[in-house]
């Protein structure tokens, strides 16, 4: 488990099958993709919040259409 203060969100966040949030984080000229499993409650609260959230995450390898990457894990933010 890892955590990072002051992240920005530039893209989402976006449910994902009513249950689950999608998004892109940035820090320091880096993006990072992401996503929060069962999370959909708590969309208005990461959009309020796009430019500092505070993320404890782990990280995943994920393959999508052939496409691999490593993308964060969100745990939990505030």
């Amino acid at each position: 488990m890892f955590h990072t203060s002051s992240v920005q969100i530039v893209d989402g966040p976006r449910k994902l099958k009513d249950r689950h949030l999608k998004m892109s984080f940035r820090q320091e000229n880096r993006t990072f993709r992401a996503i929060a499993w069962n999370a959909a409650g708590r969309e208005e609260t990461m959009t309020a919040r796009k430019d500092g959230v505070e993320l404890a995450f782990s990280l995943e390898n994920n393959e999508y259409q052939g496409e691999r990457y490593l993308e964060l894990r969100v745990e939990d933010f505030r």
